[in-house]
């Protein structure tokens, strides 16, 4: 397997690539690995992860730095919490 790294800018939440200064270590047949940091995508996933801890919680563990890259957190509705709260009907 060849891995190729390629320079790429941010543009309007598209990736550019700049192919002119790619590096390839192998010349056949090469994939590429694209790798974008979503911060919206990484608290649902950080959420999950922790036992579906609440947002000001896990804002404050995310400002100590134990997060990785994650510094920001906003959650959406997590329909799994809404299910746990939920009462039972008699």
């Amino acid at each position: 397997m060849a891995f190729v790294f390629i320079h790429a800018s941010l543009m309007n939440d598209f990736l550019i690539p700049n192919l002119v200064d790619s590096y390839n270590n192998n010349n056949s047949s090469p994939s590429v690995f694209v790798s974008h940091f979503d911060p919206s995508l990484e608290s649902i996933k950080w959420h999950a992860r922790l036992g579906h801890i609440g947002q000001d919680r896990m804002s404050k563990v995310a400002k100590e730095g134990l997060l990785d890259r994650l510094t920001e957190v906003k959650l959406p509705t997590c329909e799994s919490c809404k299910a746990g709260k939920a009462t039972a009907k008699p």
